[in-house]
């Protein structure tokens, strides 16, 4: 792991007039926005369905939210659909062996609900929380990128001795264009970004 702190001196280099609590709360919020935006991290995990119960917070590692849900297996076997389509899931039956899953608010709900016990198997997407102080190794080989979305922010920030608006137009471009090439990561199509944490039990 890598702490928040390791990529300050980096940020304060070019803006020494901006306090170190500001520049650490960026690096933190450049490390889940570069999360977000490739889908660099992902978990699997191991959790249990029970009989007349939907809604379930899959695990996650500490210090870790989840972004998207990849898949859900079901004992196995089985893989869920996932859908947003409010229409199709009041056609399904109300109860049974789920069959699409839905993931809203950091839980997973499961249509139909559940009629006995099942695992789910799960592949999610996470980024670091609001509270972390340290994050993957992973986000060190992606440091140009972060270091201009942390440029880029702070320079936004009005009225201040560092403000600088062109050139927080500058490090966005520069932001964007470091990460295209890694938005296929998105696929998750697995690789060692794949964290294996405990099972949940509800």
């Amino acid at each position: 792991m890598a702490a928040i702190e390791t990529f300050r001196p980096y940020i304060q280099a070019e803006l020494p007039a901006c306090p170190l609590i500001t520049i650490d709360a960026s690096i933190r919020e450049g490390c889940r926005a570069l999360a977000r935006d490739t889908w660099l991290i992902r978990s699997e995990s191991v959790d249990y369905a029970f009989d007349q119960i939907q809604a379930y917070d899959l695990t996650v590692p500490t210090g870790h939210e989840i972004i998207a849900v990849k898949s859900v297996i079901l004992d196995n076997a089985v893989e869920l659909r996932h859908t947003t389509d409010s229409a199709r899931l009041r056609s399904i039956p109300a109860y049974g062996a789920p069959q699409h899953y839905w993931f809203e608010r950091g839980q997973l709900w499961l249509y139909p609900i559940p009629n006995a016990s099942f695992t789910l198997t799960s592949e999610t997407v996470i980024r670091p929380d609001l509270t972390t102080l340290t994050v993957d190794d992973q986000f060190s080989n992606y440091f140009d990128a972060i270091r201009s979305w942390v440029l880029s922010r702070l320079k936004r920030i009005t009225g201040q001795p560092w403000t600088d608006l062109p050139g927080s137009e500058l490090n966005h471009a520069l932001y964007k264009r470091l990460i295209s090439g890694h938005r296929t990561d998105r696929d998750l199509s697995g690789g060692p970004n794949v964290r294996r944490v405990a099972t949940n039990f509800y």
